[in-house]
């Protein structure tokens, strides 16, 4: 099904088309084949469809989308798993340490594991 406006006015009128209805005009869309339902941004891509940091992840899927130095926070702490990315997690399975500042091996965080 494809959706279509009819934008007149005194001299002319063009007919704007938005095949995926997903209130983006075909020609200002760069996701064309957006899901149907999807929520999108003013360029017409839903979030399964963007990659807003560049890193090769999309963002639904992305931890960090707007750092393109990590994209995964295996223990949910908030650091990345990326060791030579920005705010890295000197240890990416234990939620409750992130860092060892003195390289001795433990966490830092008195209160975790």
């Amino acid at each position: 099904a494809t959706s279509s406006q009819l934008d007149t006015d005194l001299s002319c009128f063009t007919i704007v088309n938005d095949d995926d209805q997903d209130g983006v005009w075909n020609e200002n869309d760069i996701c064309p084949n957006t899901p149907s339902g999807a929520s999108v941004d003013s360029v017409g891509c839903a979030a399964t469809q963007r990659d807003t940091d560049g890193d090769g992840y999309n963002d639904a899927v992305d931890a960090f989308p707007l750092d393109a130095t990590q994209w995964l926070d295996s223990d949910g702490d908030g650091f990345g798993d990326n060791a030579n990315g920005n705010n890295a997690d000197a240890f990416p399975n234990d939620g409750s340490q992130w860092a060892d500042s003195d390289g001795d091996g433990y966490g830092d965080n008195s209160n975790g594991t």
